[in-house]
């Protein structure tokens, strides 16, 4: 993206090149490392920022501007293409709920004062919120790659019952290359469906429990928040489809995933006109919250529904 504002020299690894900002003609001045999707100046901003915060500076436009910059062009559904729901006896959980309750019980009772709330602070998420989806943390959780424990966010996925269709784990640490890993007997089909909102201004679905969690990070009681994991969850898709339509048929849906393709293929699932979103510059809805903030978060969503 940094290349649109000044021809940049350097390994593919490293770039730089004037400043497209301060306009200084130092050829090292402006600097980029795409991997880490970060860039600053050395004279007038060493602090740097992202792609939403370069187009800003560079436009002088705001920062929720930049970012519905970067996801281009906005599409929105055309014609209703819903599943219809899936039979009560083929809805997912896990064999042993007892087990399953334990786990998540003993995990929201460990999470005060752990490294599992500071590493979600870092990812911008409150306590509020964190107890909004029982989140929890777990100090030893078995990595079955590195074949060492670790420790893990505890992240459930229930139904409006209470009901746990499965218990994710998201590591904290940087032992392994896992990420993720699952209880055993787990089947996710969608994240947040226990939450259910009286009255929400926006109904949301993203890819990946971190983005919802960021996502009702900045609205709170005013979205629907759900996620079906990945968006090759099509079967999650559907039930979230169905679920919106049957509770809240007159609410605008907005549909966020990282590629443009992807939110194309996800408005299919879709019973009405939803608001379709590309990740802006690549960023999705958690890493716009860890650095810009929720108003920026929120103003980007509520602009796309106006």
């Amino acid at each position: 993206m940094a290349g649109e504002y000044k021809n940049l020299k350097g390994t593919i690894r490293n770039r730089c090149g004037p400043c497209p900002i301060c306009r200084q003609a130092v050829d090292d001045g402006f600097y980029i490392t795409p991997d880490h999707k970060r860039w600053a100046c050395r004279k007038c901003n060493e602090k740097g920022g992202d792609v939403v915060d370069l187009v800003s500076l560079c436009e002088n436009i705001s920062k929720v501007e930049a970012a519905k910059r970067l996801t281009g062009d906005t599409f929105v559904t055309s014609s209703p293409l819903a599943k219809p729901a899936a039979p009560k006896d083929q809805l997912r959980s896990i064999p042993d709920q007892d087990a399953a309750a334990k786990i998540i019980e003993q995990g929201i009772e460990q999470l005060p004062g752990s490294p599992g709330l500071a590493y979600a602070t870092s990812r911008g998420l409150s306590p509020e919120t964190l107890a909004r989806y029982q989140i929890g943390f777990v100090p030893q959780w078995f990595d079955p790659a590195a074949k060492i424990k670790r420790p893990a966010l505890v992240i459930p996925w229930l139904d409006a019952d209470g009901t746990v269709q499965a218990v994710k784990f998201r590591f904290t640490d940087t032992a392994g290359d896992l990420r993720y890993t699952a209880l055993k007997g787990s089947s996710p089909l969608i994240f947040g469906a226990h939450y259910l909102p009286p009255a929400p201004r926006v109904a949301v679905v993203v890819e990946g429990e971190l983005n919802a969690l960021a996502v009702s990070e900045a609205f709170g009681t005013d979205a629907l928040v759900l996620s079906p994991g990945s968006q090759g969850n099509t079967a999650g898709l559907s039930a979230a489809a169905d679920l919106i339509r049957s509770r809240y048929s007159g609410v605008p849906v907005v549909l966020w995933f990282d590629e443009e393709q992807r939110v194309k293929d996800a408005s299919k699932t879709f019973h009405a006109k939803a608001k379709l979103l590309k990740s802006p510059g690549g960023m999705d809805a958690n890493d716009i919250l860890r650095e810009h903030g929720s108003a920026v978060l929120r103003e980007l969503i509520i602009e796309l529904i106006q």
